[in-house]
């Protein structure tokens, strides 16, 4: 017999805990044509179709353990990655923002990857990232890229260096981890240091309260 054959449904699964997981089975409800008894003329009009509901077997997968020699920056990723890291200026003024794009590239559980450490100075506020994911799927590979755009202000002027980013996966086709790190970014600050503003009683005004009488107070 002649069938025809469609894909209704494609996923890609990453297992999160080791043993025998288990897939439930898919099922469909549709319509068929009733098929004439073996020995007799089909007499069912080609317009009239009944219910019909299909399943498919249940899957298993065996999830074996990531070796115990992770890593301490090992995060969870799994796969073949490459990683590049650009900023969007090499100099600004203090206060300027300045954009840090860190971009994982490769095949693996990019949708499920956590956001590369960025440890800039202490002289620099660090702002969570923006995060885009592009994911591109040809037969059982499951590759793309995903970017995380960092914002970073320095509060110091003079030239620093921000350190590597640093990102570590496990690759199953090698069985073994592989750290990647970036080159270091140099970012040159111009421009004066705005004041800080300093909290305490002193002479003046309480911090955080409200100033008494002053005796002798001169009406204006």
């Amino acid at each position: 017999q002649t069938y025809k054959t469609i894909t209704l449904k494609r996923v890609a699964l990453f297992p999160t805990r080791t043993g025998t997981l288990r897939v439930d089975p898919l099922r469909i409800e549709t319509e068929a044509r009733p098929r004439p008894e073996l020995g007799q003329r089909e007499s069912v009009p080609r317009t009239s179709y009944e219910g019909v509901t299909l399943s498919s077997d249940e899957l298993t997968v065996q999830a074996r353990p990531l070796p115990s020699t992770s890593p301490p920056t090992f995060d969870g990723a799994v796969g073949t990655f490459s990683l590049d890291t650009q900023m969007s200026a090499d100099s600004v003024e203090v206060g300027d923002a300045v954009d840090l794009t860190v971009q994982i590239e490769g095949s693996g559980n990019l949708a499920t990857l956590s956001s590369p450490l960025v440890d800039p100075p202490a002289d620099f506020e660090t702002y969570a990232p923006s995060v885009e994911t592009d994911i591109e799927r040809s037969g059982a590979v499951v590759e793309g890229r995903k970017t995380f755009d960092y914002t970073i202000v320095p509060r110091e002027n003079g030239g620093h260096t921000l350190p590597p980013v640093v990102f570590t996966y496990f690759d199953p086709d090698a069985e073994q981890y592989e750290t990647l790190r970036s080159a270091p970014l140099t970012l040159h600050v111009t421009g004066d240091v705005p004041p800080r503003a300093v909290g305490g009683a002193g002479e003046g005004l309480p911090a955080g309260g409200i100033a008494g009488p002053v005796d002798g107070a001169r009406g204006v």
